[in-house]
């Protein structure tokens, strides 16, 4: 399965706005190797499949509002791209604390981001020129900044001007607050200072027609903002709005631009910027050169601020006793109403652009970070000091290349909910390529389609037809993919996610409907036990995605001995409070439902238990609908508690889900339904009932649902085992780490690998005798080279007749079928 060149993976990494990871670059590599030799890939992809680009909690990113905090952010929050158009947060993922770095900007203003941090840069001649833009890390530029002359390498693009606040209504004129900002004097009385009869009429326009501009005796360029009518009590409603904005009393070394203004509209932004040009700005002579100069440190922020917001470039100076603030706007933006400095200025030659260069790369420190995923084509946002950044997430470019050689690929994933966010990605991701067969599509283009249990008659049969045909070259899918019915024209590849929710008869069904043998890619982020068997024994190749930490924040995990010690779980119920109290959700996992379907039978006149782990382990496991009621009446009384569970109607589900992330449930207490697929950042706390009888990828996939906001998570694993027994062991070890491989390990040494040879998915059921996968992976891995040198030397062991018969003699049909199957 070799791509065509210039096919569809050419068209859709090119239309990519951003690169790659060193670590995705790596293992896009190996998959294409494996997929062009005639063996069948079979692969494992272990890791946090996501976007390790980060900024500070504190850093600021650009939001239809205005500027908002890194950390305040969240799923389903919409911010600015860099062309102007707006995107939505679909993931948000705090990366813990990182080493954090300074990119310093030509006009002084700077951005923080850490070292694996993408931005979109050119060279000056590589903009001047038209060239396709660059995305670095911060690693990358702050290696090579300058060029030999010391002057900066890399210039970034200014950011797309947009509207801002909603159109909502400002409380004066802007243009007049611009004019009081820079010749007006809020102290005793509201005073304005200008010598110019089109600032005085200007006023006095804005002002009326409660007030009226009143000339100072003795002065002939002083006025006063006055009340037209003095009665009845009725207070200057300039001077009121001046209050209500925290500018009256204000001295010249402490005014400011008002929020209010700032995120407004581009045009009442430029009113702004106007008024304080018209009173305190000069043009040099030669017509280009724009300065603005202010006593207030804040105000010559603030004016910079109003300029870059415009497209525009500033720089803030300072000088002995105030700020300078050079100035350099688009020509669609004009600088001045005032006439007699509008005729001044002159066009700016097209050699002068607004990119602002990088001047050094400087080490703060470490943070706590952040990243988002914005799902937008452009994947990139503007950050502080309208500053455009990038995020990337990874693209299945191993599904793209088996398209591109004319075969299908399928994406098996365990939820609904899973494969609609796989399928909405990647169509988001592809654009006009995944149009295939439509008006707009691109030539190259192709059809993804979603199969799930769920869709209506007709769509199903849509679907259906296009698999067959081999119109769709991708389908995502939940376990509809695996029925009788379902037929695929060409099928080259199976990728599988979170490959523990599936036995392998089901993935072998999926595999089994390909022409030959389809590769097969498995994704997960904790493999189980006969996998990492299946890796020792090289019958999986493994490649891994290590440039994410394991946790996405910190995520504390504790045990709480509910037998041993009664008041601990008590205490559990109060943090889950305090979480709530703080603004914070939380989920309650239970091992069962609790209908009457799954109602274990009675045990009828069965001897009592000989010991407490007995007893343990004999109590029917509990349930989602008693310990919900158990809660309501109890420990949780007064909080919003809903449940959630397999067998609710799909629409009942999702109805609890929206509720849930969009924070009218305080609790929700569910079965492992919420194990994949499920971020709502604002949960923080989550309690698993009768953990032990959970395994430890599971347990390590539930407590992933917290922590994913700019708040630490909070695992509680609840049990009534003894503490010496294996299941308490099994919880220690995993409250002591977030390394989902290395529980992995620690799993497969307490419940062994499984039949790697035969059905056994865990558990003791193994063929080995004379080797532990664990405590002889060396010797394994050494046998496994000598038995692949033998087997390119002899493929049919004709040399070697006594090792032929006694394979034979260990690999019946079964045995061999289920090698194959993996």
């Amino acid at each position: 399965r070799r791509p065509a060149p210039d096919g569809l993976l050419t068209a859709f990494d090119a239309r990519l706005p951003f690169t790659l990871t060193d670590g995705q670059q790596r293992v896009s590599r190996e998959i294409f190797d494996d997929l062009a030799t005639s063996h069948p890939m079979h692969r494992l992809l272990q890791g946090e499949v996501g976007s390790g680009k980060a900024q500070p909690l504190d850093a600021q990113v650009l939001t239809p509002l205005g500027f908002r905090r890194m950390g305040d952010l969240r799923e389903g929050d919409e911010v600015v791209v860099p062309d102007g158009g707006i995107g939505l947060i679909d993931g948000v993922f705090p990366q813990g604390e990182r080493d954090v770095w300074r990119l310093v900007l030509s006009d002084g203003s700077s951005v923080e981001c850490d070292d694996e941090h993408l931005w979109i840069v050119g060279t000056s001649c590589g903009w001047h020129r038209g060239q396709t833009p660059k995305v670095m890390t911060t690693r990358e530029i702050r290696l090579d900044t300058f060029k030999a002359n010391g002057s900066s390498k890399w210039y970034i693009p200014p950011a797309k001007p947009v509207d801002l606040g909603r159109d909502a209504g400002l409380p004066l004129d802007p243009y007049l607050i611009g004019l009081l900002l820079g010749d007006g004097s809020f102290r005793h009385n509201l005073r304005l200072s200008t010598i110019d009869d089109e600032i005085r009429e200007a006023v006095s326009a804005a002002v009326a027609p409660d007030c009226l501009l009143v000339p100072v005796k003795g002065s002939h360029c002083d006025y006063t903002i006055q009340l037209k009518q003095r009665a009845g009590g009725v207070r200057n409603p300039v001077i009121q709005v001046l209050r209500e904005l925290g500018l009256w009393g204000r001295t010249s070394h402490d005014k400011f631009v008002p929020p209010a203004f700032k995120n407004a509209s581009i045009k009442d932004r430029l009113a702004v910027l106007q008024g304080l040009l018209d009173t305190d700005g000069t043009v040099q002579a030669d017509g280009m050169s724009i300065s603005l100069c202010s006593a207030s440190r804040r105000l010559a922020e603030d004016v910079a601020w109003l300029v870059r917001s415009l497209g525009g470039r500033a720089r803030v100076l300072p000088k002995k006793a105030a700020y300078n603030v050079q100035v350099s706007l688009p020509d669609a933006y004009a600088p001045f109403r005032l006439t007699r400095k509008a005729e001044r200025v002159r066009p700016r030659p097209k050699c002068n652009t607004f990119r602002r260069g990088i001047r050094a790369v400087e080490y703060v420190g470490r943070k706590p970070v952040q990243c988002i995923s914005v799902a937008h084509p452009s994947r990139a946002y503007v950050t502080d000091n309208f500053t455009v950044t990038h995020n990337t997430m990874v693209a299945l470019r191993a599904m793209l290349a088996v398209v591109d050689a004319g075969g299908q690929a399928a994406m098996l994933a365990p939820t609904e909910v899973l494969a609609q966010q796989h399928h909405r990605s990647i169509v988001e991701l592809m654009g006009e390529l995944a149009e295939g067969g439509m008006l707009g599509g691109a030539e190259q283009a192709t059809k993804v389609v979603l199969l799930t249990g769920s869709m209506g008659a007709a769509a199903r049969r849509h679907a259906l037809l296009d698999l067959t045909t081999g119109e769709a070259g991708i389908v995502i899918g939940t376990h509809a993919l695996i029925e009788d019915k379902v037929q695929f024209h060409d099928l080259g590849l199976v990728v599988v996610d979170e490959q523990h929710r599936f036995g392998v008869e089901q993935r072998d069904a999926l595999r089994g409907k390909g022409k030959q043998p389809p590769h097969l890619l498995v994704m997960t982020a904790t493999p189980i036990p006969r996998t990492v068997a299946m890796t020792v024994f090289g019958d999986l190749e493994t490649s891994v995605l290590d440039q994410l930490p394991a946790g996405r924040s910190p995520i504390a995990s504790h045990v709480v001995p509910a037998a041993d010690k009664p008041h601990f779980l008590s205490r559990a119920w109060e943090r889950v409070r305090e979480e709530v109290e703080n603004g914070h959700q939380a989920y309650v996992v239970c091992p069962r439902i609790g209908d009457e379907e799954d109602d274990p039978k009675k045990s009828g006149g069965k001897k009592p238990p000989e010991s407490p782990e007995d007893a343990a382990e004999k109590r029917p496991p509990l349930a989602v609908l008693d310990v919900a009621d158990q809660l309501v009446k109890g420990p949780l009384r007064g909080l919003r508690v809903e449940v959630l569970h397999g067998r609710m109607h799909p629409d009942d589900k999702d109805a609890v889900m929206r509720r849930f992330a969009a924070g009218e449930t305080h609790v929700l207490v569910a079965t492992t339904v919420i194990e994949v697929g499920v971020n709502v950042p604002n949960a923080t706390a989550m309690v698993i009932m009768d953990a032990d009888r959970f395994g430890v990828s599971q347990l390590h996939q539930l407590r992933g649902r917290v922590g994913r906001g700019s708040a630490p998570g909070l695992c509680l694993l609840v049990t009534e085992m003894p503490e010496a027994s294996p299941a308490r062991q099994r919880l220690g070890a995993v409250a002591s780490t977030l390394d989902g491989f290395e529980l992995s390990r620690i799993d497969l040494e307490q419940r062994r690998e499984g039949d790697v040879l035969g059905q056994a998915q865990s558990g003791a059921r193994t063929s080995l005798r004379m080797l532990a996968v664990i405590e002889d992976e060396e010797i394994i891995a050494q046998a496994r080279v000598e038995a692949t040198a033998v087997v390119a030397a002899d493929p049919e062991l004709a040399h070697l007749p006594g090792l032929r018969t006694a394979l034979d003699a260990l690999l019946d049909e079964e045995r061999e079928q289920y090698l194959e199957k993996g």
